[in-house]
């Protein structure tokens, strides 16, 4: 018996989003203001953000992680990305 799942069907509807624990916090309590999850047609998770009709115009909320605005990581110096706010850094 296995316990993976089998890859969604419909994955390339999944918006992207980052996988660190507090880039991820900080985008969804971003998205959360403007946007509703939906579910996935192929696997039924809450995948999929869509844009509300009636988002207000809101600024960003301030964080302070390194890092939240991309979402590419936490400043992880481990982190292999290429993101603009790894370059120049060691």
């Amino acid at each position: 018996m296995s316990d993976r799942t089998p890859p969604c069907p419909s994955a390339v509807q999944h918006t992207p989003h980052p996988v660190r624990q507090f880039a991820h916090e900080a985008w969804a309590q971003q998205m959360l203001r403007t946007h509703k999850q939906t579910r996935c047609p192929g696997c039924g998770l809450w995948k999929i953000w869509v844009e509300r009709p009636d988002a207000p115009d809101l600024p960003p909320i301030e964080y302070r992680i390194d890092h939240a605005h991309c979402g590419c990581c936490d400043g992880d110096p481990a982190c292999a990305c290429a993101c603009e706010c790894h370059r120049g850094q060691p």
